[in-house]
């Protein structure tokens, strides 16, 4: 039977650090886009004509995807964690 072994220690710690920062920057930006971060204000697509003529439909439809962006970042980061869970045999 071949080996599985790929990759030295190195690559393999490398690969661990990298996967535990993945799954952190995950829940901040879940949090992130639950609370409406004022950061996140930016990405939204306006004018300023638009909101002095009241008209915020595009802006209130970008709070809603957020709201689902929060949902699916969530649902996202709960997954990742969930292989460590597993215990070892």
């Amino acid at each position: 039977m071949p080996s599985l072994l790929c990759c030295g220690p190195k690559l393999a710690a490398c690969g661990i650090v990298l996967s535990i920062w993945g799954i952190v920057m995950l829940v901040l930006l879940g949090v992130f886009f639950n609370v409406h971060s004022a950061i996140l204000l930016d990405d939204v697509p306006y004018d300023v004509a638009d909101i002095e003529k009241d008209q915020l439909g595009p802006v209130h439809a970008a709070c809603e995807q957020v709201s689902y962006n929060s949902i699916t970042i969530t649902t996202t980061a709960t997954l990742s964690l969930s292989p460590l869970r597993v215990p070892p045999h």
